[in-house]
């Protein structure tokens, strides 16, 4: 449903959509890889900033509740770090193309990387339906 619903939008105007832990492989097979972008970053990254992002709070207080919390934290985080290296292998594997998110990145700096990747004029008149 949501590829024919993607298919229709397409069909007068150009369309970004957040496919948020789409396989690449997936990807791969559905796409050509100059119209595909991931954005990702590294497994200390998502370890560090994982608790902090909005609608994983519950998740930090549920595991501060625990009778070890400590030990549950280091099962969490290295079940975090693993399946984002996975992740990333199986992306680096693929070949698409990815930008890494780190300490440094900026929005403008991560849109005019889209942009160029994706062949398009900064300001112009294309208008962009984000769903």
């Amino acid at each position: 449903m949501v590829l024919l619903e993607l298919i229709k939008l397409s069909s007068d105007k150009k369309v970004a959509v957040d496919m948020y832990g789409m396989p690449p492989k997936l990807a791969s097979d559905l796409t050509e890889p100059n119209r595909i972008v991931f954005l990702v970053t590294t497994p200390e990254r998502v370890v560090r900033d994982y608790y902090n992002r909005p609608g994983h709070t519950a998740i930090y207080d549920c595991i501060m509740e625990l009778n070890n919390p400590e030990a549950a934290f280091e099962n969490v985080n290295k079940m975090l770090a693993y399946g984002t290296q996975l992740y990333l292998d199986e992306l680096y594997q693929t070949g698409m193309y990815n930008i890494i998110r780190d300490d440094n990145s900026t929005v403008d700096k991560t849109l005019a990387l889209v942009e160029t990747h994706f062949e398009m004029k900064t300001g112009g008149n294309d208008k962009c339906t984000a769903t």
